[in-house]
């Protein structure tokens, strides 16, 4: 040194990236109170709490619709998370769930189980039964049947 100098350690809180998002991709969460329908990367402060939820079931086209499983850490629906040292990613997890659509011909027929307008996860199999009404007779099923 040539004369009296001053220095100044300056210091800021410490941050990470921190990736949230659905799988399928496109569904809606919230993180912090504000609604994303696409991945988000935030820059958190380690250490902050932050809120992340989703919503289930959420709908996709006609008859399909995405119902909630997980989170990636094992969080509940709506949890906080605090920001870890490391970069993370939070993912929804969803299942893809299809409406099944039932119906007898003619209506007076008799009575199809189960009845109609409930969602079932992709590659389900999902039992049917048809009961005839006094003076009618089962004959045979048509749609996408596996086992008529």
């Amino acid at each position: 040194m040539n004369a009296p100098e001053s220095v100044t350690a300056n210091f800021g809180p410490a941050t990470v990236q921190v990736t949230v998002g659905t799988n399928p991709a496109g569904l809606s969460f919230t993180v912090d109170s504000v609604n994303y329908t696409s991945a988000q990367v935030f820059t958190w402060n380690v250490g902050s709490s932050h809120s992340v939820s989703t919503t289930t079931p959420q709908a996709g086209s006609p008859g399909t619709q995405f119902a909630f499983n997980n989170w990636s850490d094992g969080g509940a629906i709506s949890h906080s998370v605090t920001a870890p040292s490391t970069a993370t990613t939070y993912t929804a997890n969803f299942d893809t769930q299809y409406q099944l659509t039932t119906a007898t011909n003619p209506t007076e027929g008799g009575t199809v189980s189960p009845s109609s307008g409930s969602y079932y996860n992709a590659n389900t199999v999902v039992p049917l039964s048809a009961s005839p009404n006094s003076g009618y007779s089962f004959s045979n099923w048509t749609g996408n049947v596996a086992d008529p």
